[in-house]
């Protein structure tokens, strides 16, 4: 639980913040108070209308993240000594294993490229006007 933890802190309050003053202030914005004047439920103007410009942000720092889980990941199972593939990459660094290092890099860089591609889609989903 406590590897869990240390891993999850700082993205989980990070993006919560980030979030809530996107919900903040798409709440307080022109389309939000047209569509409360339309008489839309509180609910649905802060579903439907409000949450997804509010996620936005959330989800490319969520992505942001993802390189800094990756990081901690080798820290945290170095340090709580959990087997894994931060594990695999210290041991490989110190039998000098460099077919196993290379490898890692790839998974690790293609992880990356892939959750930072799936972000900027989501961001691209979310955005106002721009899927429709």
């Amino acid at each position: 639980m406590l590897p869990l933890v240390v891993l999850l802190a700082r993205p989980v309050c990070s993006i919560s913040r980030l979030v809530r003053a996107g919900m903040v202030d798409a709440l307080n914005s022109g389309y939000a108070a047209h569509a409360r004047r339309l008489g839309l439920s509180p609910w649905r103007v802060r579903l439907a209308h409000a949450l997804p410009n509010a996620l936005a942000p959330g989800v490319q720092q969520l992505a942001r993240t993802t390189d800094w889980l990756l990081g901690g990941v080798i820290v945290v199972e170095s340090v709580f000594v959990i087997p894994g593939l931060g594990t695999l990459l210290n041991d490989s660094v110190s039998a000098r294993d460099i077919p196993v290092i290379q490898a890692l890099c790839v998974v690790f860089a293609t992880t990356t490229v892939v959750v930072n591609l799936a972000a900027d889609l989501g961001a691209y989903r979310l955005v106002p006007g721009s899927a429709r």
